[in-house]
């Protein structure tokens, strides 16, 4: 269950077997996919997928 110290979104991804992370284009991708999908790589998990538009 989330807390106030844990969103929502981190706590759906510790159980998560599978992470889609897809962009829209105009750039922002980088800017929000990407940090997420190397804090995914940094707690080992390797089961993420990355998309652009």
């Amino acid at each position: 269950m989330p807390s106030l110290f844990e969103p929502a979104l981190l706590t759906r991804l510790k159980t998560a077997e599978r992470i889609l992370i897809a962009g829209a284009g105009g750039g922002f991708d980088v800017y929000a996919g990407l940090p997420i999908a190397l804090a995914l790589r940094g707690a080992g998990r390797t089961d993420r997928r990355l998309g652009g538009g």
